[in-house]
């Protein structure tokens, strides 16, 4: 890099960071909440731990590192349909999208994905999308509909011109897609879609860092 040679170790050590100021975010309620464990995906090999927090917390955490200058390393599933190559992601609500489809879930379901991604393209920042919840993650999570498909980098904010709010985030595809690399995300896609992120505990709210401080406290005891 840059005309240098690096191992894997030499070259984060040349980074100058401290990764014990890294946490790995997680929200599933099979877990108790404000716990450590390892996330249950194939990729997770090493098994570190994540917090497992409630998806209100997990999602105030990467709008507060955000908007205070933090980026999130954030990994997730952009196997949804609503997860365009062109640039943009949403959460879409598939009961509105049925009849936008001109008929039921039936004629929905048997569109091919390059109709229903059509479909979803021609709406644009119009396409409808639903609120995503703890129930919704955990039954995606069960039946291995929400997997842990990519990783990337939520690193802005934007609005479109009807007021909805989204995450840029950076790809590691080249300049692929209408900006160049450069995916819109909307907050419900990133929050419906999280398998766990890591980030800088600087970024972390202080009500929810204290939170875990406790937690964490209240397991050495108990160990």
């Amino acid at each position: 890099y840059n005309g240098k040679e690096y191992t894997p170790k030499s070259f984060a050590a040349s980074l100058g960071l401290n990764f014990d100021d890294y946490v790995s975010i997680t929200s599933f309620s099979h877990k108790p909440y404000y716990t450590q464990y390892p996330v249950e995906v194939q990729d997770n090999w090493r098994n570190p731990l994540s917090w497992n927090l409630p998806v209100e917390d997990m999602a105030r955490i990467i709008e507060n590192a955000v908007k205070t200058g933090y980026t999130v390393a954030w990994g997730g599933d952009v196997s949804e349909d609503g997860f365009t190559r062109d640039g943009l992601a949403y959460f879409y609500d598939n009961k509105a999208m049925e009849s936008m489809a001109g008929s039921d879930m039936a004629h929905w379901l048997k569109l091919t994905p390059g109709k229903r991604i059509s479909l979803i393209d021609s709406l644009g920042c119009k396409v409808p999308e639903l609120a995503p919840t703890a129930e919704q993650r955990q039954q995606r999570f069960d039946n291995w509909e929400l997997t842990d498909d990519h990783g990337m980098l939520i690193y802005g904010l934007a609005k479109d011109q009807f007021g909805k709010e989204y995450y840029m985030v950076k790809n590691s595809w080249g300049e692929t897609g209408k900006y160049k690399g450069i995916w819109y995300m909307t907050k419900n896609y990133i929050v419906a879609n999280t398998m766990d992120y890591l980030v800088n505990k600087k970024a972390i709210p202080a009500d929810i860092l204290k939170k875990m401080e406790n937690a964490k406290k209240k397991q050495t005891i108990a160990d």
